[in-house]
């Protein structure tokens, strides 16, 4: 017991201190993302012929101005059988920086589009514009490479066939790597 305790004493010194994970001005940061979209609120009379869900995958872009405060972008495509739904997104993020732990929690707001086809033949079924909110947290597990996950709900308006209100439920994990950009 006190020759692990020892172990851990060391390891944890030898470790880099926990400022070092963390987000400064002029980073860009690269997330790859996975996880599930739910429309919770939809009218299916105008929607039938899209999914009410998927599987959500894309790429995230945010480039910090100066460590807490983040422009931020996305490309999310949410798949489901026979369907497809593109989504963008940009805005802003703000990350809690400075905690002295290798978490950095963020909230971010966001305005998005998106269009949705079915893949047997390519129609516009559906298209909406919103905003996005959402919550999450990025652990560095290095220096420049965290892993992360993120809740979010996005109330849009659905634009085409007809206009009426819609809201998204998000879940997604992703890994992130940071690049210094100055």
């Amino acid at each position: 017991m006190i020759a692990r305790l020892l172990l851990f004493g060391l390891l944890l010194g030898a470790a880099p201190a926990a400022h070092a994970y963390s987000v400064d001005g002029g980073n860009v940061i690269v997330r790859p993302v996975l996880g599930v979209s739910i429309n919770a609120l939809r009218l299916e009379a105008a929607t039938r012929k899209s999914a009410p869900g998927g599987l959500l995958t894309g790429l995230d872009l945010d480039f910090s101005i100066n460590g807490p405060l983040n422009l931020s972008a996305f490309v999310r495509p949410v798949v489901f059988v026979g369907f497809v739904d593109v989504q963008v997104g940009l805005g802003g993020k703000y990350r809690v920086t400075g905690l002295g732990t290798p978490f950095v929690p963020y909230a971010s707001a966001m305005v998005t589009a998106a269009g949705a086809t079915q893949l047997r033949w390519v129609t516009m079924p559906h298209a909406n514009v919103g905003a996005r909110a959402a919550l999450g947290v990025d652990y560095f597990v290095m220096k420049d490479l965290a892993v992360g996950a993120e809740a979010a709900t996005e109330a849009s308006a659905l634009l085409y066939p007809m206009l009426y209100p819609e809201v998204t439920v998000e879940a997604l994990v992703g890994v992130s790597y940071r690049f210094d950009l100055y």
